[in-house]
Parts: structure tokens; C-alpha cells; sequence
């Protein structure tokens, strides 16, 4: 499933890894990603990407630092 949405979003990529909303609450999102990491236990990659969104949009300052700064702050953090 790949969402698709009409506007531009900073921190897209990993909403979208998540399958969840910009705009999703918390819970929204520990859900997805207990679906999604049930879903795809043998893929290391994939699982590896979602822990990724995960750590980040479940942590609500790194939420804001990356819906501010995008992408740019998982490079700077590597």
C-alpha cells in the first residue's frame, strides 16, 4: 500500500515508510509500525527503514525537528 498525498511535506519519506498521515497521533503510528514489522519480519532491510521511522516520528521532538528539516536531519544524524 503506498499513500499518496497532493501536498509537500518536509518529512515525507517516513510517514510514508509507516503507511501513516503526516497528521497521525501516536498511537496511529505504533500501530503501523507493529503491523508493518509483523508483516515484513524477513525483509532486514525493510525492518532496518522502519525502526528508522519509528525512532523518529515516536519521539516527539525529533517529530518536529524532522517535519521541520526533512531528510536533512537523518543525514546529519549518520
Amino acid at each position: 500500500m503506498s499513500l499518496q498525498y497532493d501536498y509537500e511535506h518536509p518529512g515525507f519519506q517516513l510517514y510514508e515508510e509507516l503507511e501513516v498521515s503526516p497528521r497521525a497521533s501516536d498511537p496511529v503510528i505504533r500501530a503501523a509500525y507493529g503491523r508493518l514489522m509483523r508483516t515484513h519480519a524477513s525483509d532486514r532491510a525493510r525492518c532496518a527503514r522502519l525502526q528508522t521511522a519509528f525512532d523518529i516520528l515516536s519521539n516527539p521532538t525529533a517529530r518536529r525537528a524532522y517535519d521541520a528539516q526533512g531528510e536533512e536531519i537523518i543525514a546529519s544524524a549518520n
